[in-house]
């Protein structure tokens, strides 16, 4: 658009240059509801319903072109006294200019004017007085403007084109002179058009990347909306993602930890913690510790309460196929420690053996001479770690908060505890707990996002993209091997981060910073007092992100690493030529994808219903499992 035949450009500022980040205008009276409950004592009801009342009845009666923001007040005395009257007053102001933010098109739009040296007014009907107003611009990075045409000040409007009048009087110019930039189609574009002043029409888009399958939920629309109109669309890709779909996930956890968790000791188990916590600490209510730990840390020091292997594999994740060298390792073993025994009982190290053939007797003899082996390095192990504990003061009434899945770790502590006379009391706080986990019942643990009761959907929509949600919790450091004791302290021997170089280390950082904005700006938002981001409300777009993917999507993740006993990637099918004459290799690659969603739709470039054959799918592997389960 050409902007040097204009003199002045006028801009409107609600939904063009300022975005409130509510649904709906009369949103904000709610906001000021719930926000005057949660501060003073006295506390009033039905504020939102009788407060769009008064701005009703006001102006049936009152004679002025634009009722003020006062004058309903002054109604509102009807409903409750003065001096609460005048803190809803000033609370309502504040909320107003709390929840405004840039319209970044529009206020680019606005910056290259002013850089142009271009005369800027600005022109909109409004209530509220002109200081609020001011403030919000301020606010917003509006600050350079010739004029400031408030229908609450020079009592014209817009509506009705009374204010186009007086601007042009005002201001000596002709019509010609100037262009009116604003979103409403009447006032902002048909009005002065009539005028015969030119106008842009603003129309909005909503600037999200994931919300692109709608549901029917008011919660889920304002929650859009915040996301539209704070995201930095300037960021890239994966901050956007974290932004989006992690973001929300972060923070709600964050909030449920701090309305859950009844005790002063919290501890953040590394690595999946770490993220946890510093979302936890923007909330600044309570303060946590930061544990180094690990599933390998804490369950190899309690081995040698356990006298067979069956019960001690019950502690670790194996698939159906295990290599030796692996199994012991996860036991706690270098190679060196079983090399030689296992190449005694026929063995490589190498070999991978089926799961179920742990158990035969062949692999019973291996086992029985490594197991003292295995007793005797869990024992060292867990004196240090039980002084590690003590050193962090890990004792008492704790809580600790992981990602989940099964509270393995929390029994871990719980084995060492019993070996002990220490009295510690420990309630675990998960993102989510596996419905299927031994530990229910067991130990005191609670998940947000499901359990065994709760959000059966959501438990089976994460399995689809286990492996990203994980890495995105990951701590910048390697995994908790073991622990040493240097110049009196305990201190944590770290394995090296699986993702020190490659793309994945820059991108999940990249994810991490955009949830953490997240967490910021929710979190400074007062859209909190009125949006609730429970457990479903913060799934829905990581829902979205698994089950309906963009190729976009899978091309930006598919390519990535994770680690299980070998290399895996997320969703890196081969050409589709090669599984014609490989059709083993193709069951063998789907079956080890970290996202088989994503892997089935990169390999095909088409949507074939892969949603709905997973869901159908492991519905039937579920129910199966549940009754080898009960029998």
């Amino acid at each position: 658009m050409n902007f040097d035949k204009y003199r002045y450009i006028s801009f409107d500022i609600f939904d063009t240059l300022v975005l409130r980040n509510v649904n709906k205008p009369t949103d904000v009276f709610k906001v000021v509801e719930e926000k005057y409950n949660s501060i003073y004592k006295d506390k009033v009801k039905d504020f939102s319903i009788n407060r769009i009342k008064a701005q009703v009845d006001v102006s049936k009666w009152d004679t002025k072109v634009e009722t003020l923001i006062e004058d309903f007040y002054e109604e509102l005395k009807k409903y409750y006294n003065k001096d609460v009257c005048k803190k809803l007053y000033e609370l309502e102001k504040e909320v107003e200019i709390n929840l405004c933010v840039p319209n970044r098109k529009y206020i680019n739009l606005y910056s290259n004017l002013v850089k142009d040296n271009k005369k800027i007014i600005i022109t909109s009907d409004m209530y509220l007085d002109i200081d609020t107003i001011k403030e919000i611009l301020n606010k917003c990075g509006i600050t350079k403007y010739e004029k400031l045409y408030l229908s609450s000040k020079y009592q014209k409007r817009k509506s009705n084109g009374s204010m186009y009048d007086f601007i042009i009087k005002d201001l000596n110019i002709s019509k010609k002179d100037i262009i009116h930039i604003g979103d409403n189609n009447i006032s902002d574009n048909i009005i002065p058009r009539l005028k015969g002043i030119n106008t842009i029409h603003v129309k909005n888009k909503k600037q999200v990347m994931f919300y692109n399958k709608k549901v029917n939920n008011n919660d889920y629309d304002m929650l859009e909306n915040f996301i539209s109109n704070n995201v930095d669309l300037n960021k890239s890709y994966y901050y956007k993602m974290g932004y989006e779909t992690f973001g929300p996930i972060l923070y709600g956890f964050s909030k449920w930890l701090h309305e859950s968790i009844k005790t002063d000791k919290i501890f953040f188990l590394s690595r999946d913690g770490y993220l946890i916590s510093k979302a936890f600490d923007i909330l600044e209510k309570k303060e946590g510790t930061y544990f180094y730990a690990s599933r390998r840390a804490l369950i190899i020091p309690t081995l040698f309460m356990e006298d067979n292997l069956k019960s001690m594999t019950d502690k670790l994740y194996i698939r159906d196929y295990i290599k030796i060298s692996n199994l012991f390792r996860k036991l706690g073993l270098e190679e060196k420690d079983f090399k030689d025994i296992v190449t005694k009982h026929g063995y490589g190290v190498n070999d991978s053996i089926k799961y179920e053939d742990l158990f035969k007797e062949k692999f019973t003899k291996l086992f029985n001479e490594i197991k003292p082996i295995i007793h005797n390095n869990s024992k060292k192990e867990y004196n240090l770690l039980f002084q590690y504990m003590q050193q962090e003061h890990f004792n008492g009434d704790v809580s600790i908060v992981d990602i989940g899945w099964n509270g393995n770790m929390q029994m871990s502590f719980n084995n060492i505890i019993k070996n002990t006379n220490d009295k510690t009391n420990i309630e675990g706080f998960y993102v989510g707990i596996l419905p299927e986990s031994k530990n229910i019942g067991k130990i005191n643990m609670h998940g947000f996002l499901f359990d065994e009761k709760n959000n059966r959907d959501i438990y089976l929509c994460l399995k689809v993209i286990n492996s990203i949600f994980e890495s995105m919790f990951l701590a910048p450091h390697g995994s908790v091997k073991k622990y040493k004791k240097e110049k009196g302290k305990i201190k944590p021997i770290l394995l090296e981060y699986e993702f020190d170089e490659g793309i994945e280390k820059k991108s999940y950082e990249e994810i991490q910073e955009g949830a953490l904005q997240f967490v910021r700006d929710f979190n400074s938002s007062d859209l909190k007092y009125i949006l609730d981001i429970d457990s479903r409300l913060s799934f829905y777009n990581m829902q979205k992100f698994a089950y309906y993917p963009k190729l976009r999507d899978i091309e930006k993740f598919g390519d990535f690493k994770f680690l299980e006993d070998d290399i895996i990637y997320l969703a890196k099918p081969k050409k589709i030529i090669y599984y014609l004459t490989h059709p083993k290799e193709l069951f063998k690659d789907v079956y080890t994808s970290g996202w088989l969603i994503g892997f089935m739709k990169r390999l095909t470039k088409i949507n074939i219903f892969y949603t709905q054959l997973y869901k159908l799918y492991i519905n039937i592997y579920l129910k199966k499992r549940d009754k080898e389960i009960n029998k």
